[in-house]
């Protein structure tokens, strides 16, 4: 199945506010010291979920530190945002992740790279 160059136009348009939004927020935070982590990127469909997931593991680790942080200092209310950001990345993105690598649904996901202009091969 192919998916609708429509639709999927539509939705790279909302990436891009996603995007804009995200780089927006850091500006306006005018948080100096504020680094971004490496990016890792695959040469393939299979190398690039793996990526993504191994960063999706790296995050979760960070959260959870972050919340220990916060419970040690009585910061109670973000200790409970970064809960909420840690189940988003666990039931989400994460589960998303390890489902896809270890389906046969792989080739849909290639269909889909390649529908959105990446020639990937499983």
């Amino acid at each position: 199945m192919r998916g609708n160059p429509e639709v999927i136009d539509y939705l790279n348009m909302l990436i891009g506010g996603e995007l804009a939004a995200r780089d927006q927020y850091l500006i306006h935070s005018r948080t100096p010291n504020m680094k971004r982590d490496d990016i890792v990127t695959g040469e393939d469909v299979v190398t690039c979920l793996k990526a993504d997931l191994a960063l999706e593991y790296h995050v979760r680790e960070k959260l959870a530190q972050g919340v220990k942080l916060c419970e040690e200092k009585g910061d109670y209310v973000t200790r409970d945002m970064l809960r909420q950001q840690m189940n988003d990345t666990e039931e989400d993105h994460t589960y998303w992740l390890e489902k896809q690598l270890v389906s046969d649904d792989s080739k849909l996901v290639c269909e889909l790279m390649i529908a959105i202009g990446k020639n990937w091969e499983i």
